[in-house]
C-alpha cells in the first residue's frame, strides 16, 4: 500500500494508512471515536 501527496511518497505505518483510507472513503461523514477504534484498532 502506498500513499502520495503532491507527488511525494508518504511513509505511513499500517495503522496510519488504514486510518487515512477510512477517512478518505468516508469523506464528509463524521465518524465517532468508537467507529474509528472498531475499524482500525
Amino acid at each position: 500500500r502506498t500513499a502520495t501527496r503532491g507527488g511525494r511518497h508518504l511513509d505511513l505505518t499500517k495503522t496510519e494508512f488504514d486510518l487515512l483510507e477510512l477517512l478518505m472513503r468516508n469523506a464528509g461523514i463524521v465518524l465517532s471515536r468508537e467507529v474509528l477504534y472498531d475499524r482500525i484498532w
